[in-house]
């Protein structure tokens, strides 16, 4: 089996996709992309095109490429471009008709899906390491709106759930978002409202 060669050392590596799994190899005088990121490096399409190509500097630790033949999904610790192929089948999914069924909503979080938290709690704390000469140290605050959706004479309010948390190391800033996906059947003359309501908490509870 064809298997990588010992890796080179540095002292310096740009942490961007470039040089994440993927890049593009030649079929039949044809570039062919890895689809999932088109601008890597390591892709191969036989092992004749694979000796002596470079391999990706960063990988998953779990998944690291051991022998050609292994293609393993794109990671990295930038944003992914939004159409990122890994992430359309976990998070939409549709019927045979073609029309879609499920629209997770991490399909709008930014990060790899890997990365993206299995679920947080109102006023849960969270502590960053790693990432700053101190921990940063935050508590998940509520939100102060929640959605009123009104479908003809039906109607109900939801509570936005949290969407992401967005850390800006060097500012030392930390700001919250919430998203509310939902699905209607669309019918003809019937009127439709999405509304923002503000949240009434009891006195002294925020």
């Amino acid at each position: 089996d064809l298997i990588p060669g010992p890796p080179k050392p540095f002292t310096e590596m740009p942490l961007t996709m470039a040089n994440a799994y993927g890049g593009k190899d030649e079929w039949d005088e044809l570039s062919i992309p890895f689809t999932a990121n088109p601008d890597g490096k390591g892709y191969a399409l036989s092992a004749e095109s694979a000796i002596g190509k470079a391999l990706p500097n960063i990988e998953n630790p779990t998944a690291l490429i051991k022998v050609f033949g292994d293609h393993p999904e794109p990671v990295g610790v930038s944003a992914p471009p939004h159409p990122f192929g890994p992430r359309l089948p976990r998070t939409v999914e549709f019927h045979d008709s073609g029309i879609m069924k499920r629209l997770d909503p991490k399909f709008f979080n930014a990060a790899f899906p890997d990365m993206v938290l299995p679920k947080l709690a109102v006023g849960e704390r969270v502590k960053i390491t790693g990432v700053a000469d101190r921990p940063i140290e935050f508590e998940i605050p509520p939100a102060d709106v929640s959605v009123q959706l009104a479908f003809g004479e039906k109607s109900k309010t939801v509570a936005l759930p949290l969407d992401q948390i967005g850390v800006e190391v060097d500012a030392e800033h930390v700001f919250v978002t919430y998203r509310l996906a939902f699905q209607y059947r669309v019918v003809p003359l019937e009127k439709r409202s999405c509304s923002l309501v503000a949240t009434v908490y009891p006195e002294g509870a925020r």
